[in-house]
């Protein structure tokens, strides 16, 4: 399933949210963060838009968080 421009949007405004550093990092994790919920969500579409985020952000980040990432 794929994500909406606005869902899209809502990932890329989430992500800057973290106060990361640099724009590519930033371009970069939302974009694995969108391919990895839309993967999610094609395997089990009764997810909603903001479980299929916490799955994908869970996935990336672990027990850290994606300021983490950038170090």
């Amino acid at each position: 399933m794929q994500l909406t421009a606005e869902q899209i949007k809502y990932v890329s405004d989430y992500i800057e949210s973290k106060d990361i550093k640099w724009y590519e990092l930033q371009v970069e994790l939302t974009d694995h963060m969108v391919s990895s919920m839309e993967e999610i969500w094609e395997k089990d579409p009764e997810l909603t838009f903001h479980q299929v985020k916490q799955y994908a952000e869970n996935k990336f980040t672990g027990d850290s968080s994606f300021k983490s990432i950038e170090k």
